[in-house]
């Protein structure tokens, strides 16, 4: 037989194949699924209310256009390895990689 604890205490057990026990459950799981999506549908129209606003949600980033167009420049000029390059503006790697193909994606859209 299959029972469940109820409340955390292990000598007070209910047993769960009973009708009004699979009823009980199943109840719960529909209403805890209704409120799920609730807070869902509630949390997007609050981040397409914020956005509408002119809100950005996220991390701001670490570098404006200008450090982002000079990192470039030094890694298009091959004077300055990429590690030296991170060094200087305190990226790592991937960071400097994800700018470096942001900014190909932008000049591919323009052309």
């Amino acid at each position: 037989m299959i029972y469940l604890v109820i409340s955390g205490v292990s000598h007070f057990r209910k047993n769960t194949l009973t009708f009004v026990c699979l009823t009980n459950v199943h109840i719960f799981s529909a209403l805890s699924e209704f409120e799920r999506n609730l807070i869902q549908e509630r949390t997007q129209a609050g981040l397409k209310a914020a956005r509408a606003r002119g809100k950005m949600g996220g991390r701001p980033p670490l570098l404006d256009t200008r450090q982002i167009n000079r990192m470039i420049e030094m890694y298009d000029e091959q004077k300055n390895t990429v590690a030296e390059i991170c060094k200087i503006y305190s990226i790592s790697r991937p960071s400097f990689y994800n700018y470096l193909n942001n900014r190909r994606r932008e000049l591919a859209k323009m052309s």
